[in-house]
Parts: C-alpha cells; sequence; structure tokens
C-alpha cells in the first residue's frame, strides 16, 4: 500500500497539530486533578510536562517561545537555546 502522505506533511501534523494537543490534554488532566485533589506531585509533573511538550510544538510550528528573561538586576537577558 503507497504512503498517501508526504514527510513533510507528516511532520507538519506532528509538530503542528498532535505536539501542541497533547499539550493541552495534560495541562487539562492535571487541571481536573487539581480540582479533585488540590496540589498534588502528580499535577505538578502533569504541568510540567504540558509546558515543555507545549514548548516543543510551538518550536516545531514556527512560533518561537519567549527567549528572555530577566535577572536579578533587572536587565533582559537572552537564553541560549
Amino acid at each position: 500500500m503507497p504512503n498517501k502522505f508526504s514527510q513533510g506533511a507528516k511532520r507538519w501534523f506532528v509538530g503542528g497539530v498532535a505536539v501542541p494537543l497533547s499539550a493541552k490534554a495534560l495541562d487539562h488532566l492535571a487541571t481536573r486533578l487539581e480540582r479533585a485533589e488540590g496540589k498534588t506531585v502528580l499535577s505538578r509533573g502533569l504541568r510540567a510536562s504540558a509546558k515543555v511538550v507545549g514548548k516543543r510544538g510551538s518550536r516545531r510550528s514556527g512560533t518561537a517561545p519567549d527567549t528572555t528573561s530577566t535577572s536579578g538586576a533587572g536587565h533582559s537577558v537572552r537564553r541560549a537555546r
């Protein structure tokens, strides 16, 4: 059976659709868990995972994540990627 989608289309789907949806699902699970039981180690882990996955998706879909941070002295510092 021939492949119906090109490599580029598959990459776009994973980076532009599947990864952001999985980040949203992880965040939703964390929210539901926190409503039911308050903040737990598991809910914090789910939120952290959603944040990491969300950053990966935004990087691949063309929108760059925030790369500036403020140091203790109040100066804007660029973080290395």
